[in-house]
């Protein structure tokens, strides 16, 4: 086993790394399915769930998701199509390999709804017959065994063989093949060195991950936590102070989606949880959110526009915050009959629980594989089930504008835009309402 592992391996001699191009060809095409039968598989390091984009005569002509491969050739579901004459004409290309994760998700989706296994046998009729490979030259005089290969190598005994795998008649190098090939987890390691916030001119530093499920289909799992470090002069809650007060804040959540229910509608849920600390005082000791369902409208998406979309879920607001103050007692009264006052500074701690309103306004633009621009608002006003009333200014508003590009498929360098306006920052601790965030960030991305 250990030998044939050996053998399949040194066959991969067409690996191909993200932007590297590689030559191949179209063997056969369904222009109602958009399927194309290419000349590449597994021996060529393909593996199902690849992303390509496809070049005809130096120019672009389709990018390409795989649906199957087998060893070699694979089946590809062809999206983004400028011209379908290299398909008909079975024409060669160059391909050149994008990350999976610029697969827009109606392409995932689509790709669960194809017939491979039907539409297989169409494709295969259109493919020229393999050309029989040429019997290897035999040197120093050994005849070639008339025996059927049975993995057994002849040995010099004519009557003796060498069996590679007495047990086990068959090796099945497409399932050796897609063997550990396949990724469950996609990983995000990021730093925001440069963060500057409107508030006391911050200065912060953070650091996240991110790791999301990978090929599960229309479902999609996501979990984040980000650390960020703060120093500001001076302390929020240190009126007059000209010391440097240290900060920090701790974000944490987790995100359930299956995507397309229908044609236009997914469902989601998500909980977080945040705490923020500012010198000895935590403003937030804890803040849970749970949205339990939620439904997102899209209303348009393609290739390059790959959200617009308008979603609303119930929120489940938990929140204890410190709050602090002073404590005024009289103590006496001086000569001249006055009152004398001592004065004590004390933390109390408010306890809130919130039921909220939450539309989400989302949009991704990817005008280039290695560039995208996105924008998310919130608007989540406060909702007093007792009294009846929407509190409208109570509402946690906010809007995250962000830049990516990627100088490669690993590395990710940003710039996010984040303004909120929150009125409980100034009716419970007496800050500014608003604030704006201007982050820079560096990302590293891999798939486990």
């Amino acid at each position: 086993m250990t030998l044939v592992a050996m053998l399949l391996m040194s066959t991969c001699v067409f690996a191909l790394g993200i932007n590297e191009k590689l030559e191949i060809k179209a063997l056969g095409y369904l222009p109602e399915e958009k399927l194309a039968l290419l000349n590449r598989g597994l021996a060529d390091d393909v593996a199902k769930n690849e992303h390509l984009q496809l070049f005809y005569n130096d120019k672009f002509v389709a990018r390409a998701y795989a649906v199957q491969v087998d060893t070699h050739r694979s089946i590809w579901l062809i999206y983004q199509i400028i011209s379908e004459r290299p398909f008909t004409e079975k024409a060669d290309m160059k391909a050149r390999r994008l990350a999976p994760r610029l697969v827009p998700f109606r392409v995932k989706n689509a790709a669960e709804e194809v017939r491979v296994d039907e539409l297989k046998k169409e494709l295969m009729a259109q493919a020229p017959p393999d050309k029989p490979e040429p019997a290897p030259r035999l040197k120093l005089g050994y005849k070639e065994s008339s025996r059927e290969d049975n993995e057994e190598i002849p040995i010099s005994n004519p009557e003796g063989s060498l069996a590679l795998n007495p047990s086990d008649k068959s090796v099945d190098s497409d399932a050796f093949q897609e063997e550990g090939g396949r990724k469950y987890l996609n990983v995000q390691v990021s730093a925001a060195p440069v963060k500057f916030s409107t508030v006391n001119e911050a200065r912060e530093i953070s650091y996240g991950t991110n790791i999301q499920s990978a090929d599960w289909g229309k479902k999609n799992l996501a979990a984040h936590y980000v650390y960020t470090n703060r120093r500001s002069r001076p302390s929020n809650f240190t009126p007059g102070a000209t010391g440097i007060a240290t900060s920090s804040s701790y974000d944490a959540g987790l995100n359930f989606d299956i995507n397309k229910i229908t044609d236009h509608f997914s469902f989601f849920s998500f909980f977080t949880f945040q705490r923020e600390r500012d010198g000895a005082i935590y403003p937030v000791r804890y803040r849970w959110n749970i949205a339990p369902f939620g439904l997102k409208y899209d209303i348009y998406n393609n290739d390059k526009i790959q959200d617009l979309s308008l979603s609303y879920t119930p929120i489940l607001e938990y929140e204890l915050n410190e709050v602090p103050t002073v404590h005024t007692t009289q103590t006496g009264i001086d000569s001249f009959g006055s009152p004398i006052y001592s004065y004590t500074e004390e933390v109390q701690e408010k306890k809130f629980q919130r039921a909220r309103h939450s539309f989400r306004f989302g949009f991704k633009w990817v005008p280039s594989p290695n560039f995208v621009v996105a924008n998310t608002f919130w608007y989540r006003p406060s909702h007093d089930f007792a009294n009846k009333v929407i509190d409208w200014r109570d509402c946690r508003l906010s809007n995250d504008f962000s830049v990516g590009y990627n100088p490669s498929d690993n590395v990710t360098l940003g710039y996010q835009n984040v303004y909120t306006w929150d009125i409980l920052q100034k009716r419970l601790l007496g800050l500014p309402s608003s604030n704006m965030d201007h982050i820079f960030t560096i990302s590293y991305n891999f798939s486990i």
